[in-house]
């Protein structure tokens, strides 16, 4: 059954000199259960605001089935930070919720108005929608106690499932998550894989964990080209089909120039046989044009023609068909080698807020060359102990001694520090021009070339500014990094990428992520926060 379907569809924004989506066409169904990528920039979000209809396309048609429900959860989730969690979850039940709070005074009523208030809950399907709150609750493994913390008391992973739940409350038809697996620690992350397996609800899924892909999608859907390209199975399956496509397209391509080659030839053979003869079969024996019917020379000539005909077709259909292959994306920290064997010591690190502790008794030391992986659930105090490290949090109890020569590149979960009203290049200058070489450099790197460093931070993806801090760090001449979900927003060739640099950076690095492509492949030490409270 067909939820939504668009048919050549346009899209672009008046404030942008480029268009995003051109003569695009696909059909969401009962059954779809995909994955999109595409590079960061491609409308990957402005997609899912086409089928929220928060925008409306510049040309083509979307049809959407009568009263369908969507759920959506956005990339960047804000909510009352003073609302308790129970409140946040009932209010998009307002009537509901307004007579459950009046339910819950209930000593302050006269037995009439009690009766009134019970009556209106039932019609309302108050007590139906109680027992589906509490199958939601169970689904989600959101025990009673949680129901009472407050918002602002709660880590990203926590707000994002609290998100989610309020929206399969709602009973969707439909679910567009927007990079759901940010903030979340490794055993959510594991839980919503399950879950989403486990859904009949069909959904579409922007993300660019490559595990989290692999897990819970049955096709990849991948902006490329203003357009969307369907591929049946996983990522790994997607990676496999585009290999093959590859390497096809490059067969054919190399078999389409070895023709061209014939073809150069036959016509160069002939047309060098048809001069060389042409005065001794002209009309009796010195014409030098090929006027006779019968002249051999006019004959060669004329297949020269032919064959070049058939050249100039081959020669087009191979600039058409040539395959293109997106440069290798290479990263390189500007980095100062530090040429000492320790760079940190903590000793005895404690952390509490509100009399609740957060880190307790905290010992390390960090090595020069070291790849230190901080784990641990949502809330373990990951983010608060490199904001300790980095002297963001000042009070603390226990001892941090950092080496005199350390350099450190700070990359923080969030990204606040960027001007919106400055270009990329004049964020990443700032005013020093003879850095604009080396910044482009990196920039390009990061696919953001050519034109793209005068736009205003502003007009960029969450992703685009991403990569705009990383930059910062990776021009900085940094020799220790404190990561703190590096590769959240980034789209999988940046996050290969920076996997690569990292890899070769020869200073300590800190950090934290859920990304387990990373973490299996960058730490070389690990310290699991869980239970050092």
């Amino acid at each position: 059954m067909t939820l939504i379907k668009a048919g050549n569809l346009e899209f672009y924004y008046e404030e942008q000199d480029h268009t995003l989506f051109d003569n695009l066409i696909f059909e969401i169904d009962n059954t779809t259960k995909a994955g999109l990528i595409g590079r960061n920039g491609c409308g990957k979000t402005t997609l899912f605001s086409l089928l929220l209809q928060k925008l409306k396309p510049v040309g083509g048609n979307m049809y959407f089935q009568p009263e369908l429900r969507i759920g959506h959860l956005p990339q960047e989730i804000v909510l009352d930070d003073e609302i308790i969690v129970q409140d946040y979850l009932w209010q998009m039940k307002l009537q509901l919720y307004n007579l459950k709070l009046k339910m819950d005074r209930i000593a302050e009523f006269e037995e009439s108005e009690l009766i009134k208030i019970l009556a209106d809950f039932d019609s309302l399907g108050g007590y139906e929608f109680d027992l589906h709150f509490q199958k939601i609750l169970a689904q989600f493994n959101l025990d009673e106690s949680f129901l009472f913390r407050k918002v602002k008391n709660l880590s990203g992973g926590e707000k994002t499932k609290i998100a989610f739940c309020r929206i399969m409350l709602d009973n969707p038809d439909l679910l567009l998550l927007d990079e759901p697996t940010n903030h979340l620690d490794i055993q959510t992350l594991e839980w919503l894989e399950n879950y989403l397996k486990n859904i009949s609800i069909p959904f579409l899924i922007i993300s660019h964990d490559r595990k989290f892909l692999d897990n819970c999608v049955q096709e990849i859907w991948e902006i490329e080209d203003k357009r969307i390209f369907k591929f049946s199975g996983n990522y790994s399956f997607y990676k496999n089909q585009k290999e093959e496509e590859l390497n096809r397209k490059l067969h054919d391509y190399e078999n389409s120039r070895k023709r061209i080659k014939k073809l150069k030839k036959a016509v160069n053979d002939r047309k060098g046989w048809a001069v060389s003869h042409q005065a001794e079969t002209g009309n009796e024996g010195y014409a030098p044009i090929y006027e006779t019917v019968g002249n051999e020379a006019k004959k060669s000539m004329r297949q020269a023609k032919a064959v070049e005909t058939r050249l100039i077709r081959e020669l087009e259909k191979a600039q058409e068909n040539k395959p293109w292959i997106e440069k290798k994306r290479e990263i390189r920290f500007e980095e100062q080698n530090l040429k000492v064997r320790s760079v940190l010591q903590v000793e005895s690190l404690s952390k509490s807020y509100a009399g609740k502790n957060v880190l307790q008794e905290l010992n390390f030391t960090v090595g020069n060359g070291s790849r230190l992986l901080i784990s641990g659930k949502n809330g373990s105090g990951k983010s608060t102990l490199l904001k300790i490290l980095v002297d963001q949090i000042q009070d603390y109890a226990g001892n941090i001694s950092w080496n005199p020569q350390a350099k450190i590149g700070y990359y923080a979960q969030e990204i606040d520090d960027l001007n919106l009203e400055n270009t990329i290049l004049d964020e990443l200058i700032a005013g020093d021009l003879s850095r604009q070489t080396v910044v482009r450099t990196v920039l390009g790197s990061l696919n953001l070339r050519k034109d793209k460093v005068y736009q205003k931070i502003s007009s960029l993806s969450i992703g685009e500014r991403c990569k705009i801090t990383l930059a910062k760090i990776i021009t900085s001449n940094a020799n220790v990094l404190l990561l703190d979900e590096p590769t959240n927003h980034l789209e999988i060739a940046a996050r290969e990428a920076l996997e690569n640099a990292l890899l070769q950076f020869e200073g300590a690095i800190i950090f934290v992520s859920h990304d387990r492509y990373l973490c299996e492949k960058l730490a070389t030490d690990e310290i699991n926060l869980d239970g050092k409270r």
